[in-house]
């Protein structure tokens, strides 16, 4: 548990999960470019700062709508999982 004393640990965590849920979502939209921007903000390394890299792979941190979209997307999960359960 010590881990999540560590500066800006949890924050870290939530962000990349909303970044990474955002490439994703493109994927699954079937966005033509989105696997060519992914592959181009891997080929960035560490040259950029995070948010730069993001912005490549089409995410910008700071808008609203990504951390939202993280959010729907786990009530959708919810209630893939609801429905699981309730036909046991």
């Amino acid at each position: 548990m010590s881990h999540f004393y560590r500066t800006f640990y949890v924050w870290v965590y939530a962000t990349s999960y909303a970044a990474g849920e955002a490439i994703a979502q493109r994927f699954r939209d079937g966005d033509e470019t989105a696997v060519q921007d992914y592959l181009a903000m891997l080929k960035l390394g560490g040259s950029v700062y995070p948010m730069e890299a993001l912005e490549r792979a089409g995410v910008d941190m700071s808008d609203p709508t990504v951390i939202r979209a993280v959010m729907d997307r786990y009530g959708e999960l919810q209630g893939q999982l609801r429905d699981l359960m309730a036909e046991r």
